[in-house]
């Protein structure tokens, strides 16, 4: 079955860089409307690729499990082999302690992240899984900024993401990772040795 902790979030225009947002993209969109046929997000809202479906949509529990296997039909993405106990927060309490144990790979103390990029690789891929999910990740801190590298599908890319405080401001697709700290350098000066790989 699955298990999974994911994120959205919305911002009125202004918050966004002029570049980037709202996302023109077939699958983000798609992704939109299924949030909102659902009666997840009302249509006012704007979707990005790094909001967290936990901390963001604000599902934990058995609402995320239910979440994920609705997602699956909906885009006909298997998620038989989604490790749910590695991304799916607890709501604090043993409500849900027998429905995770009974049917599903528990570890209640989460530490990975599901997010809309995820959710878009694997309507891509056809699958949700460590497959999918398993990319390198990096970050940096420069001029009062942080920046993020997210490695994606080979045939989409990577990802650059530029973030003020909490909020995400651009985010930029290249080709490589290579072309993701060069990208960097040269429009906001990041050097080249200031990158950390992070664990997701």
């Amino acid at each position: 079955m699955v298990q999974f902790r994911w994120g959205f979030e919305y911002y009125s225009g202004e918050d966004f860089g002029v570049n980037n947002y709202p996302m023109d993209n077939e699958i983000i969109d798609r992704l939109k409307q299924f949030l909102i046929k659902n009666k997840y997000i009302p249509e006012s809202f704007w979707l990005s690729r790094n909001i967290e479906v936990g901390n963001d949509l604000g599902l934990f529990g058995e609402n995320a499990l239910k979440f994920i296997e609705v997602f699956g039909k909906e885009f006909n993405v298997d998620v038989s082999n989604f490790m749910a106990g590695e991304y799916v927060e607890h709501e604090g309490t043993h409500l849900f302690t027998g429905i995770f144990n009974r049917f599903f790979k528990v570890k209640l103390n989460s530490t990975k992240v599901l997010n809309i990029g995820d959710l878009e690789k694997a309507v891509i891929a056809g699958k949700l899984d460590e497959s999918v999910l398993k990319f390198k990740k990096f970050e940096s801190e420069y001029n009062g900024l942080t920046f993020k590298i997210e490695e994606y599908l080979a045939d989409v890319g990577s990802y650059l993401y530029v973030y003020k405080g909490e909020k995400c401001t651009h985010d930029y697709l290249q080709n490589t990772i290579l072309d993701c700290k060069e990208f960097a350098f040269e429009e906001f000066k990041v050097p080249m040795d200031s990158w950390m790989e992070i664990q997701s």
